[in-house]
């Protein structure tokens, strides 16, 4: 990356375009449009020699100009701001729905499995809680010694 993109997307990230333009705005385009409208009325050949209020009247005419301007581009760059603020809080919302969806999925399942365990120790005369048959188990075969501990 050049040294002028970089400090460019320094200056994008530290300094947001629309703190720049509201204030170039102010402190350069409307003294400046000011100037370059009063300097026209005064410096031009062919036009008659303005009084001191025709010239205070284009200087204030260069500076209604030069703020209608910003306006109308802060007020776009607001509107721009507004949409993908949008666009980002639909993902989101977009995102915790299919979140809750999973979680309320994930806890059916768990339901189920557990249903279905019940269902099974029920079928099979089992203790839920030890797992151990409740019927008595086959008699040892009586030539077999018993198990000793």
């Amino acid at each position: 990356m050049n040294p002028v993109a970089h400090l460019i997307a320094y200056a994008e990230e530290r300094f947001p375009v629309n703190r720049l333009v509201a204030l170039a705005t102010v402190f350069i385009f409307v003294p400046l449009a000011a100037s370059f409208s009063a300097y026209a009325a005064k410096h031009f050949p062919g036009l008659p020699v303005p009084s001191n209020a025709t010239i205070v009247s284009g200087f204030a005419l260069g500076a209604t100009a030069a703020i209608s301007i910003g306006y109308k581009f802060l007020s776009n760059w607001g509107a721009h701001e507004h949409r993908q603020w949008s666009t980002v809080v639909g993902v989101v919302e977009r995102a915790h729905e299919l979140q809750k969806e999973r979680l309320r999925l994930e806890s059916q399942e768990r339901v189920a499995a557990i249903q279905a365990t019940e269902s099974v120790h029920a079928a099979h005369e089992l203790d839920p809680i030890t797992v151990v048959p409740l019927v008595p188990l086959p008699a040892e075969p009586s030539g077999t010694p018993p198990p000793t501990v």
